[in-house]
């Protein structure tokens, strides 16, 4: 398993703790966005970063609020602030 999968399974298995999705906008819906999807995106971005988990975190923290977001269920969304700290300890 890749370096990034087991970032990505951390991110989801630290979600579920919680009972949260990441889910992405979809037009007027969110839509929940799969580890395949978080991995093309990741190849696809560039940053200056050292390291795998930085260079994800970096992408994550760009992309939460905008494009991607953290809920409860398709129609609940939440705060990122609320879990930020936790998240960077992932």
């Amino acid at each position: 398993m890749t370096e990034i999968n087991q970032i990505i399974n951390k991110l989801n298995a630290w979600c579920e703790s919680k009972g949260l999705e990441v889910y992405k906008e979809a037009g007027y819906v969110y839509e929940k966005l799969e580890k395949e999807e978080m991995i093309l995106v990741y190849n696809n971005y560039e940053n200056d970063a050292d390291c795998v988990r930085d260079k994800f975190l970096n992408l994550f923290f760009e992309k939460i609020d905008y494009e991607w977001f953290l809920g409860t269920n398709s129609d609940e969304m939440c705060d990122i602030e609320e879990y930020e700290r936790e998240i960077l300890k992932l």
